[in-house]
Parts: structure tokens; sequence; C-alpha cells
């Protein structure tokens, strides 16, 4: 995998099994599945969410969807 980016985001808010994940600088907000969240985590915590592209699993997803291209033809 290559290098980490990190993002610090707070939840705003835990609503219906969706979280509402604000930016620390303000910049973005964001829904994500309850489910994601870290247990004990409520409203108003601090979390650090590391991100990185997967290059393995790129690549495989980019083969599958070639073969699926391919397997469709000009039916697209």
């Amino acid at each position: 995998m290559q290098s980490l980016s990190t993002v610090i985001v707070f939840i705003d808010r835990i609503h219906e099994g969706v979280a509402i994940l604000s930016a620390e600088d303000g910049s973005a907000t964001v829904q994500a599945p309850a489910a994601w969240l870290p247990a004990g985590a409520h409203a108003g915590d601090v979390l650090s969410i590391s991100l990185s592209v997967d290059a393995e699993a790129t690549k495989a997803r980019r083969q599958e969807t070639q073969s699926l291209m391919d397997s469709l033809g000009d039916n697209v």
C-alpha cells in the first residue's frame, strides 16, 4: 500500500445508524454508517482516519471492470 493520508474529524451526531463526521478544519462533512465507527464512539468524539490506496485491490478491480466491459462488447 502507498503512504497514508490522515484526516481528523469529529462526530457531529449519530442518527438512525448514520454518523455525520465533520472535518476538524471545517472543510467537509460526510456521512458514514455508524457501524464503521470504533466501538464506544459517541457524538463529540474526535477520530483520526487514515486513508491509503491499495494498489493490488485497485488493479484487481480494474481488471474485473475491463472484463465486464469486454463481455458486454458493443451492447453498452
